[in-house]
């Protein structure tokens, strides 16, 4: 029950339809209030200026929350502003150079469609889990080597690990390179998981972290936070960037598509928040 309010009050459109509300009682607020007022008039009552209803506060309020709902409205849908705030984000990450060569590579799922019925259904992969899962597999054809931790826990029967970890199989890795770690629901959880893993690993070379950049950030100090008695040193390995730079003037418009962008910033902004908080990285 917890989850699923906290999804919904993260969610954009959610918190538009709020502001909305709040904003139309506000403004029914001073409608009812500029209406008692001229009745009183045409009644021909009179009020010291200590009484009288607050019409002109009331007409600057409005005019001052109708201001700041737009803005919000903007901040939530204008590409202009949300590719900006997203790219902030992404851009130490992405502009990263190339990491040198290791024993391993841990890939991060994520998400898996909950309603994925086996480890085949690789079209259940949401797109940034297959974009991440694309350049690990990239990465390792190049060096065949290379081992992957593949994490990533199940929502309901089928762990994200398994099926990120067919879909590798399916692009021709084989068995043995691949490590599944599919008791994790959090990127914390993924970093403590995974350093047991490596604890019984002979580990050469930097470990490369791969994620999208947007998640790198958390992703990165998370790791970092849980590696910091070990010796292994992560390099991260950026993907799936969302933020689009120097778009055109007109993108100031409000888009849909902004708004799902917006979404993603919104969760990942919360949970920097909450894992500040507990110290997790």
């Amino acid at each position: 029950m917890f989850g699923l309010l906290r999804d919904w009050l993260l969610d954009p459109a959610a918190l538009l339809f709020l502001s909305s509300v709040v904003l139309g009682l506000w403004l029914f607020r001073g409608v009812r209030i500029r209406a008692r007022h001229k009745a009183y008039k045409e009644a021909g009552g009179k009020l010291s200026d200590q009484k009288k209803p607050g019409f002109g506060s009331s007409r600057v309020w409005s005019v001052l929350a109708i201001v700041l709902w737009l803005g919000f409205y903007a901040l939530c849908t204008s590409p202009v502003a949300v590719n900006a705030l997203i790219a902030m984000r992404e851009q130490p990450y992405a502009t990263m150079g190339e990491c040198s060569a290791g024993s391993h590579l841990i890939l991060l799922g994520g998400g898996v469609d909950s309603r994925v019925q086996s480890a085949q259904d690789f079209y259940r992969m949401q797109p940034a889990t297959f974009v991440r899962a694309s350049l690990a597999s990239t990465i390792a054809q190049a060096e065949p080597e290379l081992r992957i931790i593949v994490a990533g826990g199940a929502l309901r029967d089928v762990a994200e690990a398994d099926v990120i970890g067919g879909y590798l199989g399916s692009l021709g890795l084989s068995e043995p390179r691949l490590i599944l770690e599919s008791n994790s629901a959090n990127t914390r959880e993924n970093a403590v998981n995974v350093s047991r893993i490596l604890a019984n690993e002979e580990v050469t070379g930097p470990v490369r972290l791969v994620t999208s950049a947007l998640h790198m950030h958390r992703a990165l100090k998370t790791f970092e936070r849980v590696f910091d008695d070990t010796d292994l040193v992560l390099c991260p390995v950026a993907t799936d960037v969302k933020g689009l730079l120097n778009p055109a003037a007109y993108a100031w418009m409000p888009q849909t598509t902004t708004l799902v962008k917006f979404d993603l910033l919104l969760h990942e902004v919360v949970a920097l928040v909450v894992y500040r908080l507990r110290g997790w990285m």
